[in-house]
């Protein structure tokens, strides 16, 4: 498991784009499929590689997993699986020293075209969403007029938060699932798995976790009749890492390789499967940390000027969560019976106001189904719809969508109504403003002896730390202040 942690104080950077990365293969079917005669439905996984902020560019990788469920002539189904390979990158202008990048990557959109009964040219979009912390300056800048000179610290203490990120590739699970009251099945022709966490908490040295899988069917019964069918489980788990137990944790859970077999009862029917699937899991976890940073500098012999910095602290996080329920209607296409409805929600983009975000939300509908004579057909739909998220700027989204879509046809028409959540955690952002550079004022210049430094000693510092600093023996240093050795006060007078 790879594991990452960052430093004390980090700065967020507020400058990292939104990466689009592009999916693009053209594939060839294997020999022991049919032509393809109508694609019906594509879906797509996005597994995240590596991203990261090299030359100031920022630069992810990845696997876009897809499936594709197509018709041949007699209006079979069949379903087959790509694994495409994604990279991208984006100019950004954050620094790069010691920067460490949290990237949150969903599949957008996934499309499939035969360019010949037997050739598939599939084309995939992503989204991922950076946040990119990097370390705080451990001292001002001077100006070359000044290289020699030692600025002195009076130390401020700040909230911030400390992220950490885990990753884990190739889980395996197993599932003895069963239809319920739906019909044997004879033949599975496509299956989709989605796993979603609704809950996480940390203590005890691990993240734990619950949820649920969606198992999706496309199968023939013994009848010779398609059949669609969903089956959930719950799901509970954990990850072992070291973090408070009352941090803020998210995980995601990301389907690999799966395998779907039907299962028969004592009756001599299949009316259950056995599920075994493989799965990555990607989880971040967020804790209130402090640190204390210089606030104000004094040089020795000039008088000078001082330039302020002020950074956005990563400060705290917390819950928040939006319910969405929406209708979308638009034109049946041929469509005269519905088997399968499926729901993709993204977010687009975001637009910050006090004390609230505004998320541009987009859902693409595909219904399934079958035209007058009963060939298989698909309609697509899209919807787009603003969601408020209240609180602070919203990081690591989860959009869930409840219940399978309900459609209905009506005169022509048809109509998806699709409902759902938006959790998030919320990042509360806090500023705090530290010295970032010192050089020397206009204007003339005091004598050298009318000078005098303030120094504020740092914790576990000793006098003679301090008089090795300023080049002066320990005694100038304990007459002027009036000291005996000893502890030190928490302002110190420097002669010169």
């Amino acid at each position: 498991m790879e594991h990452y942690q960052t430093p004390t104080l980090w700065r967020r950077a507020d400058n990292c784009p939104i990466l689009h990365p592009e999916a693009a293969k053209d594939c060839i079917l294997p020999d022991s499929y049919p032509d393809i005669h109508r694609i019906l439905h594509t879906t797509a996984t996005a597994c995240p590689g590596r991203t990261l902020l090299n030359g100031g560019k920022l630069q992810t990788e990845g696997v876009l997993h897809t499936a594709v469920l197509y018709a041949d002539e007699e209006g079979a189904f069949y379903t087959v699986r790509f694994s495409i390979p994604y990279t991208g990158q984006m100019p950004c202008a954050a620094e790069e020293a010691e920067a460490v990048v949290v990237a949150d990557t969903v599949a957008d959109s996934i499309t499939a075209r035969a360019q010949n009964p037997r050739k598939l040219a599939i084309r995939g979009r992503l989204t991922v969403t950076p946040y990119l912390f990097y370390r705080c300056a451990e001292e001002p800048i001077l100006s070359p007029e000044l290289a020699e000179a030692v600025p002195e610290k009076k130390l401020q203490t700040v909230t911030c938060c400390q992220l950490r990120q885990w990753s884990e590739e190739g889980i395996e699970a197993s599932e003895d699932l069963t239809l319920g009251q739906e019909p044997p099945i004879s033949e599975i022709v496509w299956s989709d798995l989605a796993l979603e966490v609704t809950s996480c908490e940390a203590g005890a040295g691990e993240i734990r976790f619950g949820g649920s899988g969606l198992l999706h069917l496309f199968y023939l019964t013994p009848a010779g009749k398609v059949q669609y069918a969903n089956i959930a489980f719950p799901i509970r788990s954990s990850v072992q890492g070291e973090v408070a137990d009352d941090a803020l944790c998210r995980v995601r859970l990301l389907p690999e390789q799966v395998s779907v077999l039907p299962v028969e009862d004592a009756s001599g029917e299949a009316r259950g499967v056995e599920l075994d699937f493989t799965y990555s899991i990607w989880a971040v976890a967020a804790e209130k940390s402090t640190c204390t940073r210089p606030v104000d500098c004094y040089c020795v012999d000039v008088p000078t000027e001082i330039r302020t910095e002020t950074v956005l602290l990563f400060a705290g996080m917390k819950e928040a969560a939006a319910e969405y329920s929406r209708t979308v209607e638009g034109e049946a296409g041929g469509l005269q019976s519905i088997l399968h409805t499926d729901a993709r929600i993204t977010v687009d983009s975001k637009e910050q106001s006090e004390g609230s975000t505004v998320l541009h939300c987009t859902a693409k509908l595909t219904v399934i189904g079958a035209d007058s004579e009963g060939r298989p057909i698909s309609v697509q739909l899209t919807d787009n719809f603003p969601l408020s998220i209240e609180g602070g700027e919203p990081c690591f989204c989860r959009l869930g969508g409840g219940a399978a879509p309900v459609a209905v046809i009506e005169e022509g028409s048809l109509k998806v109504r699709y409902a759902g959540t938006l959790s998030c955690m919320v990042a509360e952002t806090g500023t705090a403003t530290f010295v970032g550079s010192i050089r020397p004022a206009s204007g003339e210049l005091p004598s050298a002896a009318d000078s005098i430094t303030l120094c504020y000693p740092a914790p576990g510092e000793t006098l003679w730390d301090i008089a090795k600093r300023y080049r002066i023996p320990q005694s100038a240093i304990l007459s002027v202040n009036d000291l005996c050795e000893g502890a030190l006060p928490a302002v110190l007078l420097i002669p010169h």
